[in-house]
């Protein structure tokens, strides 16, 4: 599911890189989605910087592909899909769709880790999961804090 309304900060946005980077790594900050009244960056940043951290980075990933969200309505664009079903990444940059199970690496080849495979060789494959699993240990530490407080304050 898409959320269209999630924005970060710079503090909460660079806590996120922090989360999948090493400490070796110069990360790329990109221009915020949102520069008034406050500099704001979507989650698709996030990504995008996941899978290229830094313009040294050969990686350039482009891919187009469905979801398993993507609902076909005739005479609409593909990437116009209500429930951003299409997914569109240029130069490792996240245009639009989710980035669900058929796109991290479902049983298709079109999918984000197969197209670096393919591309760039195992080592970089390699080091995108690594990245992808160091954001979702932290983030699903981050859920367990949130909601062991939110527990708290109930009692």
């Amino acid at each position: 599911q898409s959320t269209w309304d999630t924005f970060f900060d710079r503090q909460n946005f660079l806590q996120q890189l922090a989360s999948f980077g090493d400490v070796h790594d110069r990360v790329r900050l990109p221009p915020p989605a949102i520069l008034a009244p406050v500099a704001l960056w979507t989650g698709k940043q996030v990504l995008s910087v996941l899978f290229r951290p830094s313009e040294s980075s050969i990686v350039k990933v482009n891919l187009e592909a469905k979801t398993r969200s993507f609902v076909r309505r005739p005479g609409v664009m593909n990437d116009l899909c209500p429930s951003d079903g299409w997914f569109v990444m240029r130069n490792s940059e996240i245009m639009c769709g989710v980035l669900d199970k058929s796109m991290i690496g479902g049983e298709n080849k079109e999918n984000v880790f197969y197209c670096i495979l393919r591309d760039f060789g195992a080592q970089e494959a390699a080091a995108a999961m690594g990245r992808v699993a160091r954001l979702c240990a932290q983030s699903t530490e981050r859920e367990k804090r949130i909601q062991k407080q939110r527990q708290s304050q109930q009692q």
